[in-house]
C-alpha cells in the first residue's frame, strides 16, 4: 500500500534531479520545476501506472467475511473497510493524483500541444517519449493504453471471487483493444504493430487456456488432479517460450532496422559531400 507513495517520492527525486542538472549542464535548458515534474511524470508515470492503479484500488477492494456483518480489505483482513481515516484519505488521494491524474495530465498536455507535437523539438524531447513512436492521428492512444491498464487493475481485483467472469472479462477487454490495433496499425514503425498483435494472441490463448481448465472444475471446484495441473504448467511455460521467442525476434528486427536506417542515413550524407566535392572542381 506504500507504492503510491513510494511513486510520490520517486517523482519528486527525479525532478528535483533534473532540475538540478539543468542549473549545473549548459547543453540542458533550465526549465521550471512544474515542467520539471510534468516531463518525469511523461516519462516514469506509464511504466508504473498498473501497479499504481492496483495498489490504489485495493483500498476500496473488500469482502465480507463469513460471520461478520462487516465489510473488510481483501489485501489486509484486519483492517475494515472505510473504517480508518487514514486508509481512506490514502485511497482517495491516489484516486486523484495517480488513478485519474496521471492519464488527465497526460491528455490534457497533448491536446494542448497537439499542433507542435511532431514539428517543435522542445516538445518532442520533453514529452516524446509518451507518443513518438505512433503515427500523427493516434497521438491520444497513451492514454487509451492507460485506460487499459486502469481496467485490467479493475478487473483482476473486483472480479478476484468470479474467477472464470474474471478471465472472461479480461479475455474480451485484450482482444477488443487488441483487434482495433491491429486494424488500425497506430504505431509509426510496422514492426511494433506486428509485435503487439503477436502478444495479444499470446495473452488471449492463455487466457482461453485458463477460462476452460475453470469450466471443466466448474461441477466441483475443489477436485483438482495431477494432469490439469501438468495442463496449466505446460499451457504457461509454452506461452512463456512463445513470448520469449517473439521479444527475441523483435528486438533482432529493430536493431536490424536501425542499422539499415543509420546505413542509408550515412550513405546519403556520403553522397551529398560527393556532390559538394563535385561541384567545386
Amino acid at each position: 500500500m506504500g507504492a503510491p507513495l513510494a511513486f510520490t517520492a520517486v517523482l519528486v527525486f527525479v525532478t528535483l534531479a533534473w532540475r538540478l542538472v539543468s542549473m549545473l549542464i549548459v547543453v540542458v535548458p533550465t526549465v521550471g520545476l512544474g515542467e520539471a515534474m510534468l516531463s518525469a511524470l511523461f516519462n516514469v508515470g506509464p511504466l508504473v501506472y498498473l501497479p499504481l492503479a492496483r495498489t490504489t484500488l485495493a483500498l476500496f477492494d473488500c469482502r465480507r467475511l463469513p460471520h461478520s456483518s462487516s465489510l473488510w480489505l481483501k489485501a489486509s483482513l484486519v483492517h475494515r473497510c472505510f473504517e480508518s481515516g487514514s486508509l481512506t484519505t490514502l485511497g482517495a488521494f491516489g484516486v486523484l493524483a495517480y488513478v485519474f491524474g496521471i492519464p488527465a495530465s497526460i491528455l490534457a498536455v497533448l491536446l494542448r500541444n497537439r499542433a507542435r507535437l511532431f514539428t517543435d523539438s522542445e516538445i518532442i524531447r520533453r514529452f516524446g517519449s509518451v507518443y513518438k513512436l505512433v503515427r500523427r492521428p493516434f497521438f491520444v492512444l497513451p492514454v487509451v493504453l492507460l485506460a487499459k491498464k486502469l481496467a485490467i487493475a479493475a478487473v483482476s481485483l473486483f472480479l478476484s471471487e468470479a474467477p472464470r467472469l474474471q478471465g472472461a472479462a479480461l479475455l474480451a477487454l485484450i482482444m477488443v483493444v487488441g483487434l482495433a490495433q491491429a486494424s488500425l496499425a497506430p504505431f509509426y514503425f510496422p514492426l511494433y504493430n506486428r509485435l503487439d498483435l503477436a502478444l495479444t494472441a499470446l495473452l488471449s490463448a492463455l487466457l482461453v487456456s485458463g477460462i476452460v481448465l475453470l469450466a471443466g472444475d466448474a461441477g466441483n471446484p475443489n477436485a483438482k488432479t495431477a494432469a490439469q495441473d501438468q495442463f496449466v504448467v505446460v499451457v504457461v511455460f509454452a506461452a512463456i517460450g512463445a513470448l520469449a521467442v517473439v521479444v527475441v525476434a523483435a528486438l533482432v528486427l529493430e536493431a536490424r532496422e536501425i542499422f539499415d536506417e543509420r546505413r542509408r542515413s550515412a550513405n546519403a550524407r556520403f553522397e551529398a559531400e560527393a556532390r559538394r566535392q563535385v561541384r567545386r572542381l
